[in-house]
């Protein structure tokens, strides 16, 4: 489908591995011009890399998600290299403090707030007013569907992903009237770097306790953000998305 959107210039936030590399390619599929940004900068290299194959624009930047000073200069480089950025998906998180929360420690827990839902915040903050100048824009972030039901040992990551949702939705109210969209896409249980640092009887368990019995793959979800990203989608601001495979239904 062509999604009209070539021409365009999109920046992907988390986009060097993952689900965020996923959306990189994708949109750049349908000839938008993409900034990686990551911290992972070799990775974000690598997929700007590919990008460039399809004959579209690309720039890896490097960032810390958890300092404004280097999130503004992220989207300077990205203005200054490929133009105004129209769409912006958030698509980033902390990976890896599991502990409940007697045993977490406040670094982890600040950790996890500044760099996921801090950062996620410096971006809207940046590229909503531009949007909002020019009529035109989209505001995608990716969370976790859990936010509604918790998950043992993760409160900070959950936490931070709760407040993208809230993030979301007052970006859809703040910058609607002007023809921008602001959503949340909530994934399932998805071939990533983060799924697969599971010990193997982890993962197992976790594709036993899914519905479709299944892992998905990126591009689902990449599918999903690109369709939100185009006109097709332009009535559709503050929605939660789910693409979990019936993760939040009722399994037996």
């Amino acid at each position: 489908m062509d999604l009209h959107l070539a021409g365009k210039t999109a920046a992907i936030v988390g986009g060097a591995t993952g689900i965020g590399k996923a959306v990189c390619l994708t949109l750049a599929a349908e000839g938008v011009n993409i900034a990686v940004i990551d911290k992972n900068i070799e990775a974000a290299e690598a997929t700007a890399k590919e990008i460039q194959a399809q004959s579209v624009k690309a720039v890896a930047v490097n960032v810390n998600l958890a300092d404004f000073a280097s999130v503004s200069a992220a989207f300077g480089q990205v203005t200054a290299d490929l133009g105004q950025v129209e769409i912006m998906v958030f698509s980033d998180a902390v990976y890896g403090n599991y502990a409940a929360i007697k045993n977490l420690s406040v670094d982890q827990w600040n950790q996890e707030i500044a760099y996921t839902l801090s950062g996620a915040f410096y971006c809207a903050k940046l590229v909503g007013p531009t949007m909002k100048a020019n009529k035109w824009g989209r505001l995608i972030f990716i969370s976790n569907r859990a936010v509604t039901s918790g998950a043992y040992g993760q409160s900070a990551h959950i936490a931070s992903m709760a407040g993208l949702l809230g993030l979301a939705k007052t970006a859809a109210l703040e910058y609607g009237r002007a023809g921008v969209t602001s959503n949340i896409v909530f994934p399932g249980l998805v071939d990533t770097p983060a799924y697969q640092a599971y010990p193997e009887g982890i993962k197992d368990e976790l594709v036993g306790k899914g519905l479709m019995r299944r892992l998905q793959e990126p591009e689902e979800i990449a599918h999903t953000v690109a369709y939100l990203c185009s006109d097709y989608a332009k009535g559709i601001t503050g929605a939660e998305i789910d693409v979990t495979m019936g993760a939040e239904l009722f399994v037996y």
